[in-house]
């Protein structure tokens, strides 16, 4: 009997052969990890540099004081 999960290696689905081309990926936001997973997928082999200890791009978000939510409104009151 023959199990559709006998094979070793698994990729992506629509995946391409290797290609032989190193990536490198700064960043493991939203935008780091898609393209990683976009290379794997086209063949490519990816390496990601993070300047945190983990991948935790929703923590690291909402503590930034950097997005939309943090900016004072400036504007004077009549």
């Amino acid at each position: 009997m023959s199990s559709i999960y006998s094979k070793t290696d698994s990729n992506p689905v629509g995946s391409y052969p290797p290609t032989g081309i190193d990536v490198l990926i700064v960043g493991t936001g939203l935008a780091g990890l898609t393209a990683s997973i976009e290379c794997i997928r086209k063949g490519h082999n990816v390496r990601m540099l993070e300047r945190m200890g983990d991948i935790n791009t929703a923590a690291r978000s909402s503590s930034s004081g950097t997005g939309p939510s943090s900016a004072k409104n400036t504007t004077p009151s009549p």
